[in-house]
């Protein structure tokens, strides 16, 4: 455990959780919150007391600090205040010497005590807590029940359990998703317990009934989504036990991913790639380039969906061919080309790319994108046709002008590059990115002298402003006072906040003190009402 105070660091711990959870957890260690039940050199294990006695597992093999809670908020950020409680009680542990063990000491006195006494000492805990007795219970009806009657009465718990009446919104559909995992959280025992068929089958109808609730369900929190993809895992292990017919199993699969609308289904075909083994996966394959080639009646979702499946098969056979092909069905836009050029680069087919980037530049010539002629014009120069590249560049710029484009040509023509931007900017009229493109070269007079002729916003007064210090000084000045003044006729307390920042900036640049205890006083004087912004004024001295 030698590097485990620099693993568990209070920075690397902060970064992990966040700067509100680590204060939070740090509380809770100060205050002897965690309760360790065991320590070694791998991992702790421990119950923290919050709101709730929460479990914690904590780990740090590998160099990184990872683990689980069962607190609401791990779901969400994967380190919670309770994780970091534990990680700080670790570490000072370890700087004590100190290993725990204390389960396994329970675990020798529950043996020594022989079975009898640990099932009465389990039915006597589960008497004073229902949720412990109506568990047990129920892993006592599944233990008893067969196949046929368990697969039958666990559907009427799916039915119930995955049924929304109307829509659920944001707040409901935590309780919702509570639900799903309380239910999810027993076929999981009943895989481990050795009914991996059953699994199975309860899991295909769990997901199937899954389909049916994703409009109606306002899952911005991901809970529900969590849910599914537990449920493929779970059904996974099931089929990794049971081994399906891999073409009963293809199909399936193939039918979720092409139409769910869930993300957990993407790429199932990889996930269940080795219980699908060669005959799966021939199938898989069959079935998407037979939809494929029906795709004209098909909706965009269902295409794109079939697109990924066939454009993985073909990545895998190293099919660059194929790949292009997949796309050049549909070659409507822009950001199909794009995509064509850089799978092509990815092969390190930079003729190909090159083609294709040529190609779509004459198609597009009238509404250039940015993104497509920079890199038509960096393969061109790849290939030495630095004039040609300069050539893309310049066309683009003057149909659809854009800084990117300036950057571009600069690093392959230096000279005279911004002078020509400047005078197509001017030509066009578009004094905006001309400020920008004054601000960016460092050009503060030709800045200043369109910001002093235009209304220019008020962010870009600001950062010319600050690039202005050392050259402008009375400029920059004269500019925080306009933006303090605009910060205050918002009548917030946000923005006068903001305005006494630029009140500050400007006595930085001011170098007659009296005259900026003045300018002060004319502020207090004519915003005398604005009481808010007063006693923010007043802390300015």
């Amino acid at each position: 455990m030698g590097r485990l105070p620099e693993i568990l660091s209070d920075k690397r711990l902060e970064r992990a959780a966040g700067p509100g959870a680590f204060a939070r957890g740090a509380a809770y260690h100060a205050q002897n919150r965690v309760d360790l039940l065991s320590l070694d050199d791998h991992q702790a294990v421990a119950r923290v007391l919050g709101t709730e006695i929460y479990r914690v597992r904590l780990g740090w093999r590998g160099g990184v600090a990872a683990g689980t809670c069962d607190c609401p908020a791990f779901d969400s950020t994967d380190f919670c205040k309770h994780m970091v409680a534990v990680a700080l009680t670790a570490r000072e542990r370890v700087d004590e010497g100190t290993r725990v063990d204390r389960r396994a000491r329970l675990v020798e006195h529950l043996r020594q005590q022989g079975l009898d006494a640990a099932i009465a000492r389990l039915l006597s805990l589960a008497e004073r807590d229902a949720n412990l007795w109506a568990e047990i219970e129920a892993d006592a009806q599944d233990a008893l029940e067969g196949d046929q009657a368990l697969v039958r009465r666990y559907r009427s718990e799916i039915d119930a359990a995955c049924h929304v009446s109307g829509d659920l919104g944001y707040y409901a559909v935590g309780t919702y998703a509570d639900g799903l995992s309380a239910l999810l959280d027993r076929v999981e025992r009943l895989n481990a317990s050795g009914r991996a068929t059953a699994v199975a089958a309860l899991m295909t109808y769990f997901l199937e009934a899954m389909q049916d609730v994703f409009d109606a369900v306002d899952d911005s929190e991901g809970e529900v989504s969590s849910a599914v993809q537990r449920a493929l895992e779970i059904h996974l292990a099931a089929c990794e036990q049971t081994g399906p017919d891999p073409l009963d199993l293809a199909q399936w699969l193939f039918a979720q991913e092409v139409n769910s609308p869930w993300p957990a289904f993407e790429g199932l075909r990889i996930d269940y790639a080795e219980v699908l083994g060669k005959a799966g996966m021939a199938e898989y394959r069959r079935l998407a380039e037979e939809a494929w080639a029906a795709t004209a009646a098909k909706d965009r979702a269902e295409r794109y969906a079939l697109r990924e499946i066939l454009d993985q098969f073909a990545r895998e056979d190293g099919d660059l061919d194929a790949r292009i092909a997949l796309r050049s069905a549909n070659l409507t836009g822009q950001y199909a080309y794009l995509d064509i050029i850089k799978i092509c680069m990815e092969a390190e087919r930079q003729d190909l790319a090159l083609k294709w980037a040529r190609d779509a530049v004459w198609i597009f010539e009238d509404a250039p994108n940015v993104n497509l002629v920079s890199l038509a014009a960096k393969l061109e120069a790849q290939a030495g046709r630095t004039d040609e590249a300069l050539a893309h560049l310049w066309r683009a710029f003057e149909r659809a002008p854009h800084l990117a484009l300036v950057n571009d040509l600069k690093r392959l023509s230096p000279t005279e590059v911004v002078d020509r931007a400047a005078e197509i900017l001017t030509a066009k009229g578009l004094l905006a990115m001309l400020f920008e493109l004054q601000l960016a070269e460092g050009r503060l007079d030709a800045a200043w002298e369109i910001a002093d002729r235009h209304a220019i916003g008020d962010w870009r007064l600001k950062a010319l402003a600050e690039a202005s210090h050392q050259t402008h000084r009375s400029q920059a000045r004269a500019a925080y006072e306009r933006l303090a003044e605009s910060s205050v006729s918002l009548a917030n307390a946000g923005a006068y906040d903001t305005a006494i920042k630029f009140i500050r900036l400007r006595g930085q640049l001011c170098d007659d003190p009296a005259a900026q205890a003045a300018y002060i006083a004319d502020l207090a004087l004519r915003h005398k009402a604005k009481r808010t912004f007063i006693q923010r004024l007043n802390t300015l001295g």
